[in-house]
């Protein structure tokens, strides 16, 4: 299997519930050699639910671009900056683990860019929500394609080996897109 080095995000969340713990505060300060929290511009920086790491990776860490995994939407090309994490929204850290499931906090050079707010909230979100793919622009048309043929692939296996789950699936996602409508 060729080594994609991607970030899956599922669902946002909110700006205070991650910046008023003064362990990420301090943190983000010293990576950006700040010292007064009024410095930093918070509507640069928001939380998402990670739910696939590529790799065991020390933070921070700079990504530029970013798609929804709908393939229908256009890469958005912009610096983001994987800055920290929380475990169970307490454990502050700055390492991302393979194979975990993370809250992590991302900084952009300017306004969240608005293809990040079509994730839902963590409270809101359904099966069939869009993911935001996280990665580099050298990478991004490999992993779209990666992406890609790693749905069908799944999609294929369901319908050969559990074909009712497969169609019931398919019906609840159909479902879900006419009500976007």
């Amino acid at each position: 299997m060729t080594h994609i080095n991607y970030i899956r995000a599922e669902a946002q969340d909110d700006v205070d519930s991650f910046m008023s713990l003064n362990t990420v505060q301090n943190e983000f300060l010293s990576q950006k050699g700040l010292t007064h929290i009024e410095e930093l511009n918070l509507n640069n920086f928001i939380g998402v639910v990670i739910t696939h790491t590529f790799d065991d990776t020390q933070l921070p860490m700079d990504f530029d671009c970013m798609f929804l995994d709908d393939f229908e939407s256009v890469p958005v090309i912009t610096k983001a900056t994987l800055r920290g994490c929380l475990n169970y929204r307490t454990k502050f850290h700055t390492m991302l683990w393979k194979g975990h499931s993370h809250f992590a906090i991302f900084e952009f050079d300017h306004e969240v860019p608005k293809i990040v707010h079509s994730l839902k909230h963590h409270e809101q979100r359904k099966r069939w929500d869009p993911n935001l793919i996280i990665c580099s622009r050298s990478d991004a048309d490999t992993c779209r394609d990666y992406l890609k043929t790693e749905k069908q692939d799944f999609e294929r296996f369901m319908k050969e080996k559990n074909p009712h789950i497969y169609e019931a699936n398919k019906r609840e996602e159909e479902e879900f897109k006419r009500n976007l409508k």
